[in-house]
């Protein structure tokens, strides 16, 4: 009831710890699934073309998807995400492997939480 009651009053901002660490977990294993999905499956289709001009748009399609898809952030974290984007891919283009794209961006979200918790004092 004293959680609700401040809440509701909105005087405290109190997470429980289990949904703190929750969001960890959350947003890393988000991190994972969208690199496989936008640097792994989408990315090596835009390598099924033979022609470079149409792997080229869909690598820059691929990557506008990618950061328009976190537009409920707002418009700033598009262009944050446009260029965490084409780092990942960069990285993936560069080594070949998904690993470190996913290091990358799990890395970036673990950060980003934990500067949204710190802001609100949680």
């Amino acid at each position: 009831k004293f959680f609700i009651k401040n809440f509701l009053n909105n005087k405290s901002k109190m997470i429980p710890p289990s949904l703190n660490e929750f969001s960890y977990f959350l947003v890393g294993i988000l991190g994972i699934l969208e690199e496989v999905l936008f640097r792994g499956f989408m990315t090596l289709l835009c390598f099924a073309s033979s022609h470079l001009i149409i792997t080229a748009t869909g690598l820059i399609l691929v990557n506008l998807v990618f950061a328009l898809s976190h537009i409920n952030f707002g418009y700033r974290h598009v262009g944050t995400k446009m260029i965490l984007g084409t780092v990942c891919l960069f990285s993936f283009l560069s080594l070949g492997s998904i690993c470190m794209p996913i290091a990358i961006h799990t890395t970036f979200n673990l950060l980003a939480i934990k500067k949204i918790r710190e802001s609100y004092h949680v």
